[in-house]
């Protein structure tokens, strides 16, 4: 696909170049797929700021088995990313993720990782982020900890939940 835009009001993703690749399998029991999709220099702009994201890799399969329920498995992946926010003058730079999707979603899901390896606030350097991301039936749950490159022994810990559907 040579240019994909989604836009809804101030919010926008542009993917200037998506490439889709899969194959799929068909018989009276069982629908199988494989599916990789891969977006190249994608650019969101939200409300209060722009991200960049470089390389976006998604893979996966998609299955129907004998009782006809859809199932699907696979993992998001994003390198390089950074952003900033119009109205402070915070950026994050060095960005990257690792996170496992399942549908319908597992109660033991997979781990994933999301790194932001440069927090600044105009020129002042904040620090790093590491956290641990889970798919919940809703959404993701997080926990990580801030490496603060003010105070190199303060290590902050998080947690919390980012829902699709409400709350999570």
């Amino acid at each position: 696909v040579p240019s994909l835009k989604i836009s809804a009001g101030p919010e926008s993703i542009t993917i200037p170049l998506l490439i889709v690749e899969g194959d799929a399998r068909l018989n009276d029991q069982v629908l199988g797929a494989n599916f990789k999709l891969l977006a190249l220099k994608t650019g969101i702009n939200i409300k209060d700021g722009k991200l960049n994201i470089p390389k976006f890799a998604g893979t996966g399969k998609l299955n129907r088995g004998v009782d006809r329920q859809i199932m699907s498995e696979g993992r998001l992946e994003f390198r390089g990313g950074s952003g900033r926010l119009t109205r402070q003058p915070i950026r994050i730079g060095g960005a990257r993720g690792n996170i496992p999707f399942q549908w319908p979603p597992s109660d033991k899901p997979g781990k994933g990782t999301v790194y932001i390896n440069n927090i600044t606030f105009g020129n002042m350097k904040l620090g790093s982020i590491h956290s641990e991301v889970r798919q919940t039936t809703a959404g993701f749950r997080f926990k990580g900890r801030h490496q603060s490159a003010l105070l190199p022994r303060l290590k902050s810990r998080f947690s919390g939940w980012s829902s699709l559907l409400g709350k999570g």
